[in-house]
């Protein structure tokens, strides 16, 4: 829908390559009749390993847990993953992409679409209300973009600290100690955890804990 051109898609039995692009709606509708992608007209089958080492713009991981891993991270030709699945990087895999410059797109902010609704369900039902799906989706599109524009800005934030604490370094003259050593900047998922655990442990500051 944003434009992007699709040139691989898999399932549980395997995956379809095109170079030129795929018709998702036809890929979608082959799918239903045969049960697979596998098998579509013009497209080269692939197997699901092959797929997430395949050069592209956009890497969508968006099944299982665990399929980017430190034994084929550096097969990833991806420039960016977006995160889908749930886990669906390790944490090792995680740590290589971004040494090489590899940016992630972490699955606690891009998979978290499903729960915000869900959470707008339990609203609807305490509220006893049914909003229609225009409403859910505009409600949907400002959280995400709102959580999307906190987290960017958390990791700016961390890390001009840690450039800071760094120059500040440099000007004292401290070197040699591992204490000492540049700091790491941090990632996007880095940048999420710290932003969720600031935000839950500033709601027990204000409200205490209650049985």
């Amino acid at each position: 829908e944003a434009g992007a051109r699709v040139i691989a898609v898999s399932d549980v039995s395997g995956g379809i390559v095109q170079d030129q692009g795929l018709d998702p709606a036809a890929v979608l509708a082959h799918s239903k009749r045969t049960g697979s992608v596998v098998g579509y007209p013009g497209a080269r089958s692939i197997s699901n390993e092959e797929l997430l080492e395949l050069p592209c713009d956009i890497l969508i991981p968006a099944a299982l847990e665990n399929q980017i891993r430190s034994d084929n991270a550096s097969r990833v030709r991806a420039r960016l993953i977006c995160e889908a699945a749930n886990g669906p990087t390790t944490p090792t895999a995680d740590s290589m992409l971004y040494a090489r410059g590899t940016p992630v797109l972490p699955d606690i902010l891009v998979n978290s679409g499903g729960v915000t609704v869900s959470y707008f369900e339990w609203v609807q039902n305490i509220e006893n209300e049914q909003w229609d799906l225009d409403a859910v989706n505009h409600k949907l599109e400002v959280k995400m973009t709102r959580a999307t524009d906190a987290v960017l800005d958390e990791q700016k934030r961390i890390n001009d600290s840690l450039h800071e604490i760094d120059a500040e370094r440099e000007k004292t003259g401290k070197k040699g100690d591992l204490r000492d050593a540049r700091l790491s900047p941090v990632d996007l998922r880095t940048a999420a955890l710290v932003l969720a655990i600031s935000r839950v442990a500033q709601v027990a500051l204000e409200r205490g804990i209650w049985p």
